[in-house]
């Protein structure tokens, strides 16, 4: 019986064996057990795991498999000091492959570990050793695998810290590696939905649903919770573009009904919630996110919970469980400053990695031109030296050192042409670097410009705030629980004078306020202009229609009609609060 097993494991890794050829590395030693096993890893990582427990080596190819294996069987890094060797005995054999694998998974041991910036040192090493060593038509199979992989994990890191253009660049790298040698049956749909994920963030919300849209064509499985997760993505999409909030509702109960566990239900209650608790239906969005907040847990999720709690619990008079969740994020929330510092090293990290990238593209460069440059002159050098002979053969000593003079003069003027190109071309590169470094010292200026003028309108809108009427109006309304049905029966005094007053203290801060609106709509009425003041005060619709005694629909319908009026895409109240 062993026996029979001995012989299936060998043709196994027989079979194996054939299906992908590692690359060879002058001085490493890669047997072909390794390499077999190595083989079966990109299809059967359970196995090639089991394989590699079997029979234990010490060797650095081993030391690298069982790294790779054991993230791809999700088990922790066990033997990090000894991949550490491995990748030091590749570095200096200058095996690039071999050692960009390791470097790969060094990143995966210090992502595990929470080292976030030298995580995405490590993968970066990896790139500029793949980039350095290999032409763009040489990253193909599973080269082109492993640049997606590797521009896959760089772009969820840098998401994972908000830094979305970047994460948006490294997954756009990673999708045109994707589509040179897939990642996995679902790796081209997965990248193009987390494309659209950073658009999402960045509310761009059209990018983002083209690549939801993409992503859903190109699933290979509806049946699997990454295919819900991408219609839910989309249905929220949809309610934010502003597609009303019935349709997405729908298809995202009707998504919560097909998950398979208790945590993606909890996902779906908290997409649903949010949908409620943002129309400022309170009930029914206790209903859905009460479920999901768990007090041990510390994660966004849960902090935005939280967050929404404190909201409703607040407006629907539970003062204890409003500051039960006070307390919890108070006790959970991230420092800014702590998040900024990370920023800031990843964006360092990263700059540094794109100017070498710069410096090693220069190189290639120049080294092409002048093999271009020897191409073009060895022809001339060769016909010389022909003339030279033949002349040498049919008119004597004395007319071939004539043509040997003439053929060094040639050369000379060649060499000072070329001289005379490579100063130019050195003078050019300097002129760029010192454009460049003037471009940053005016973007740096630009920035504080813009930090300045930001400080600046803090300050006016605190001011703004702070005057009395506008402390009392805000008072007057922030603690009552409106909704767009009960609007109207609500009642807070607003007096003319209260008017009065407010237009005084908007002159006061912002002196100009009536005049470019006046500029925008000659026509404007009062009551319009009263509108404007009060959504410049921070109040919404439903807050408004109290303070005016009217209907929350009567305001809504002013609002677009004014928002029309205007010309402008954006709300009203987003509007004028930028204004």
């Amino acid at each position: 019986m062993k026996f029979r097993s001995f012989i299936g494991a060998f043709l196994f890794l027989a079979l194996a064996a054939c299906h992908r050829p590692v690359e060879t590395c002058h001085g490493a030693s890669l047997t072909s057990e390794l390499v077999s096993i190595d083989s079966i890893m990109q299809s059967r990582p359970d196995s090639a795991l089991a394989l590699l427990q079997a029979s234990p080596k010490v060797d650095p190819y081993y030391q690298l498999l069982l790294s790779e294996a054991l993230y791809k069987n999700d088990s922790a890094q066990l033997n990090r000091p000894e991949l550490l060797e491995a990748m030091a005995y590749y570095d200096s054999l200058g095996c690039p492959f071999l050692s960009a694998r390791c470097h790969y998974m060094n990143g995966v041991g210090y992502y595990e570990m929470d080292s976030v910036v030298e995580a995405c040192e490590q993968y970066l090493k990896a790139l500029e050793i793949m980039e350095e060593q290999y032409e763009e038509k040489d990253l193909v199979g599973y080269k082109a695998k492993f640049m997606a992989l590797t521009y896959n994990r760089l772009g969820s890191l840098f998401s994972e810290q908000f830094m979305m253009q970047l994460s948006t660049y490294c997954l756009e790298q990673s999708l045109k590696f994707c589509l040179i040698e897939p990642t996995s049956p679902q790796g081209l749909s997965k990248t193009l939905y987390q494309i659209g994920k950073q658009y999402d963030k960045m509310d761009e919300l059209d990018k983002a649903r083209s690549y939801y849209l993409l992503a859903i064509k190109k699933a290979p499985n509806c049946n699997t919770l990454f295919y819900r997760d991408v219609l839910s993505s989309t249905a929220l999409c949809d309610y934010q573009m502003g597609r009303g909030s019935n349709h997405s509702l729908i298809v995202l109960r009707q998504i919560l009904a097909q998950a398979v566990d208790e945590d993606e239900k909890l996902t779906r209650r908290f997409i649903i919630g949010a949908i409620y608790y943002d129309e400022g239906l309170y009930d029914s969005a206790l209903y859905y996110l009460e479920p999901v907040f768990v007090k041990e847990e510390t994660t966004l999720r849960n902090i935005q919970v939280a967050e929404y709690l404190r909201v409703i619990y607040d407006n629907l008079g539970f003062g204890e469980r409003s500051d039960e969740c006070s307390r919890y994020l108070v006790a959970n929330k991230c420092s800014e400053g702590v998040s900024k510092a990370l920023v800031s090293r990843l964006e360092a990290v990263y700059q540094d990695y794109l100017m070498q990238k710069q410096d090693r593209q220069a190189a290639k460069l120049r080294g092409k031109e002048i093999q271009h440059i020897f191409i073009l002159a060895a022809p001339i050098i060769l016909i010389t030296v022909l003339v030279i002979i033949i002349f040498t053969r049919y008119r004597g000593k004395k007319m071939m050192e004539t043509q040997q003079l003439d053929a060094e003069r040639v050369l000379r003027e060649k060499q000072r042409q070329l001289e005379k190109e490579k100063n130019a071309r050195q003078r050019d590169i300097e002129k760029h670097r010192q454009d460049i470094l003037q471009k940053e010292e005016h973007l740096r200026m630009l920035e504080s410009a813009l930090n300045h003028q930001r400080t600046e309108a803090n300050l006016r809108r605190q001011a703004f705030l702070q005057e009395a009427v506008c402390v009392r109006i805000n008072d007057s309304v922030r603690n009552q629980h409106i909704t767009a049905r009960n609007s109207s029966r609500k009642s807070v005094p607003f007096s003319e004078s209260d008017a009065v007053e407010l237009g005084k203290a908007i002159l006061t801060h912002y002196n100009d306020f009536e005049s470019l609106l006046l500029g925008k709509y000659p026509k404007m009425s009062k009551d319009d202009l009263q509108l404007c003041q009060l959504y410049l005060l921070g109040l919404d619709e439903r807050q408004i229609a109290v303070i005016q005694c009217k209907s929350y629909s009567a305001i809504k319908k002013r609002a677009n009609t004014l928002k029309e009026l205007l010309g402008i895409n954006e709300s009203l109240s987003s509007y004028i609060l930028k204004f």
